[in-house]
């Protein structure tokens, strides 16, 4: 009995050993730096859904990118916290650009494509 104690005692740290490990691997998001041009109300007055929509351009060397920062009713507001002619860390994962705000947070938005003469988010 005195050895199963000590094998399922063993199992136990090693249990915790792996899942301290996973989680101390994850990988953290990598922000760049972009340069915020501006932030343009689009808000649609038709649309029920959003009580807000803002595009977000951001240049970073090269690169330019526009995304649609929208928020339910029910979301707060942060374009507020974006100033335009400044610099700011953003990072894109997937079809969504994340620009982090003074106070830490990300702002979620959806990049825009260019197709043809239209915008399309």
């Amino acid at each position: 009995m005195h050895i199963q104690s000590a094998t399922t005692l063993v199992r136990v740290f090693l249990c915790v050993l792996l899942f301290t490990v996973t989680i101390s691997a994850q990988k953290k998001p990598e922000y760049r730096t972009g340069h915020l041009l501006k932030v343009e109300d689009s808000t649609d007055l038709m649309d029920q859904t959003h009580k807000a929509n803002y595009l977000l351009h951001i240049r970073d060397g090269a690169d330019e990118y526009v995304a649609r920062y929208s928020m339910t009713w029910f979301g707060h507001d942060r374009s507020g916290l974006l100033k335009p002619d400044t610099d700011v860390s953003y990072r894109i994962s997937g079809k969504s650009l994340f620009v982090k705000t003074p106070d830490g947070k990300e702002i979620k938005a959806r990049l825009c494509k260019m197709r043809g003469s239209i915008l399309a988010c």
